[in-house]
Order: C-alpha cells, then structure tokens, then sequence
C-alpha cells in the first residue's frame, strides 16, 4: 500500500483548489512564477575566480605622490659670494655701434698667470676658431678671430682655467647695418603742425 509524504500535500491541495477554480489557479501560478524570477534577479550570484576562468588578476596601479603642502617659513637671505673676474676682455676697434666684424680682442690677466695659458680655456659662442698669440707682454694675449665676425651678432666670451674654476666672461655685440625704427612725425601723418621737428630712431 502506498504511503502519502507529508512534503506533498500542500501541492495536492493546489492541485485540488485549481480544479475547482481554473481562472483562480492561472492567476496564482503567474505570481508564483513572477516572485521566482524576481527572486532570482535580486539574489547576487557568485563570480567566477580568476583561478577557475583562466584570466589574470588585475593589480592595482601605483599610488599617485602626494603634493607637498606649501611652507611657511619665511623667505631667508640667498648669499651669493662675490665674483672677481681674473682677467679682462676687450676689442681693439670697436665705437658705440658695436665691434667691427674684423676686430681682434685683447685677454688681459689680474693675476700671476700668464694671458696665453688663459686663452687655452677661452670658448666663444657662436663658436668661431681663433689664434691665440702672446701680446706685448706675459699678461696680454691676442686673441685673433679666423674669419670675420657676423654682423650684428651677440658673441658670448667664457674662460676657464685647467680645473674647472671661472676665470671670466664677456659679451660683446658687433656692428650691423643701420635700421630705422621710429620716426616722428609717422609716416603718412596728417595735420603735422609747421614747427613740429622730425626725429629719426635707429636700432
């Protein structure tokens, strides 16, 4: 004889109740049906581990520096220690336009070392060859460009002894054709009064 398990009757019941009201138990079966699906939807599933799928874990990224906040200590003294050029540089023929593009310069030392061994350490920028000769005494050199100066060019003198120590630098600009870059009255102007004088502004 076959025993009833108590675990079904509550669906012989629903069973029972969906014979006599069909209407009824279409309508109860799509709620039941409804709240498994939301329930489903709601319930987080599990995510695969990167061991089970194969992938590689992602490492996070280095931590960005953070800023440094700003300081409020007061500002304090910059000593800078004076410097005392150990020799002197300059052009035998220049005026107030600026060297002549065929002027030789003269390196004079302050000190006991002689102006030629000086001129061993003598760059110039923009870099020009020059002869270096000894001049009318152990403390002059003359230092004599190769080819002539661009005109108009700012030229940039550095000398350096054996060991690195600064002995002294110059900059001297050379001569360049005249350009006009003012004029008063302006060019076209109008209405200029009789006594107005005319000034002329070169570079």
């Amino acid at each position: 004889m076959l025993q009833r398990k108590p675990g079904l009757e509550p669906f012989r019941a629903f069973v029972r109740r969906s014979r006599a009201a069909p209407h009824a138990a279409v309508g109860l079966v799509a709620v039941a049906l409804v709240t498994v699906l939301a329930a489903d939807a709601i319930v987080p599933r599990p995510r695969p581990s990167p061991e089970g799928t194969g992938a590689v874990p992602t490492r996070a990224g280095p931590l960005s520096t953070p800023r440094p906040e700003p300081s409020t200590d007061p500002w304090s003294g910059l000593d800078v220690p004076e410097f005392t050029p150990l020799a002197d540089l300059s052009p035998i023929h220049s005026d107030a336009s600026g060297v002549d593009v065929r002027s030789a310069f003269v390196l004079r030392s302050r000190t006991a070392t002689p102006a030629l061994a000086m001129a061993s350490g003598l760059q110039i920028e923009p870099a020009i060859k020059f002869v270096a000769l000894a001049g009318d005494s152990s403390s002059e050199a003359r230092i004599t460009p190769a080819e002539p100066l661009q005109p108009g060019i700012r030229y940039r003198f550095r000398a350096m002894d054996p060991t690195g120590r600064l002995i002294g630098t110059w900059s001297y600009r050379t001569a360049g054709p005249l350009h006009v870059v003012g004029l008063l009255p302006t060019d076209r102007s109008t209405s200029v009064p009789v006594s107005t004088g005319i000034e002329v502004t070169f570079d």
